[in-house]
């Protein structure tokens, strides 16, 4: 009986081995594609159910993983305030910048917004002659 159970603990533990082999695949494919990795992106691009990934065997692999570390996350304090308070205003120049080109695109989309209503209006008046000069030939057949 002793052997029969040891074949059983092997097997599932190659099962776990593919698992999680298979959630590092899927992590490198979410990483390289720029996509947002969650548990619940791993479980749906990788096919393993979301209460799989949420077995302490799975908890714990997903630890290596600065997604899943809270401990990981490192803390950017090697900036200078001088360099940050710089930062700031080249951020707040950009947003300066692309406001002023959002209203000018804002002011272009209206004036040819009107350019279009004027065209489909004459477009509605040369298509009434057309109708006009369709019916005035028919009567004179």
């Amino acid at each position: 009986m002793k052997t029969q159970n040891e074949g059983i603990r092997t097997y599932q533990k190659s099962k776990r081995q593919e698992k999680l082999s298979k959630i590092d695949e899927t992590y490198q494919y979410l990483k390289e594609s720029h996509l947002s990795i969650t548990k619940k992106a791993l479980s749906d691009a990788s096919g393993i159910p979301l209460r799989t990934i949420h077995q302490p065997y799975v908890q714990q692999h997903l630890l290596q993983y600065p997604e899943f570390n809270p401990d990981s996350v490192p803390c950017d304090s090697t900036g200078t305030i001088t360099a940050l308070e710089d930062e700031v205003k080249r951020l707040k120049c950009l947003l300066s910048k692309s406001r002023n080109d959002n209203n000018r695109l804002k002011a272009e989309n209206l004036s040819l917004k009107e350019e279009c209503r004027k065209l489909n209006y004459e477009y509605a008046c040369v298509l009434g002659d057309n109708q006009k000069l369709r019916e005035n030939k028919l009567i004179r057949l």
